[in-house]
């Protein structure tokens, strides 16, 4: 049986909502990745170890998720803002660019297991970029306008320009710390 995106889209805002989040410092709720934290990939409500990384920008979670529930029901679409608003306050790197990780503490490009000379996969800020802009054009087109999203998803097209412009051109990993 073929499932139909809107209700796999209910199903994990189901899942996200009920369960599958830590509480920020300001006492709101963020969801977690869905293929984050321990070892077993497996998260518990409340019970999330600060060392992990429970967030990211893009890939599989952070604004593409967001993007999903902003369009499922007025409950989620909060959440969905919430989390939206908590990336884009926090998560920019000095280039503009959005840092890939957060672990309940900070915001980080080096992933688990990675050191810090790692140069950085791009699909975490061109993913947070791109579902930025399609949940600011969704909410737009619905009446309500996140002028700060439209700004940090255009601090992260300058800084991508500015690569492509000093260097030419720009593979898959670059340097989002610069």
């Amino acid at each position: 049986n073929k499932m139909s995106l809107e209700k796999a889209t209910l199903l994990v805002s189901e899942w996200l909502a009920n369960g599958h989040f830590f509480i920020d410092r300001n006492n709101k709720p963020i969801f977690a990745n869905a293929v984050t934290c321990s070892e077993n990939g497996i998260i518990e409500a409340g019970k999330l170890n600060p060392k992990d990384q429970v967030q990211i920008t893009g890939w599989c979670g952070g604004t593409m998720t967001a993007f999903a529930m902003l369009t499922v029901s007025e409950k989620y679409r909060n959440i969905a803002v919430e989390n939206i608003d908590f990336m884009v306050s926090e998560c920019l790197a000095k280039s503009g660019l959005a840092e890939s990780y957060y672990n309940c503490d900070k915001w980080s490009s080096i992933g688990k297991n990675q050191n810090d000379t790692f140069w950085n996969h791009i699909r975490m800020p061109s993913d947070f970029i791109t579902y930025l802009l399609k949940a600011f054009t969704y909410e737009s087109e619905n009446g309500v306008k996140h002028i700060e999203w439209c700004e940090t998803a255009r601090k992260g097209l300058d800084a991508l320009c500015d690569i492509r412009e000093d260097s030419g051109s720009f593979g898959y990993r670059i340097n989002k710390s610069a």
